[in-house]
C-alpha cells in the first residue's frame, strides 16, 4: 500500500511512504498506517509552521 500526505491548495506531495505486508496481517495494517502517518504529522507540522513564519517576516514571531 502507499501513502501520500498532499497539500491541498498546491497538490504538493509533502510525504509519501509504502507498507508491505502479509495477507494474514492485514488487520494491523490500519495501525501501522496510523502509526506512521502520526509520526509524519509530527515532523511536518512544525517545520511547515516554520517556513510559512519564516515567509512572512520577523514580526510574526
Amino acid at each position: 500500500m502507499t501513502l501520500e500526505l498532499t497539500e491541498s491548495g498546491t497538490h504538493e506531495v509533502l510525504w509519501a511512504d509504502r507498507l508491505a505486508t502479509a495477507p494474514a496481517e492485514t488487520d494491523d495494517l490500519r495501525e501501522r498506517i496510523v502509526a506512521h502517518l502520526v509520526a509524519a504529522l509530527e515532523t511536518h507540522i512544525p517545520f511547515h509552521e516554520a517556513t510559512i513564519a519564516l515567509s512572512r517576516g520577523p514580526k510574526f514571531f
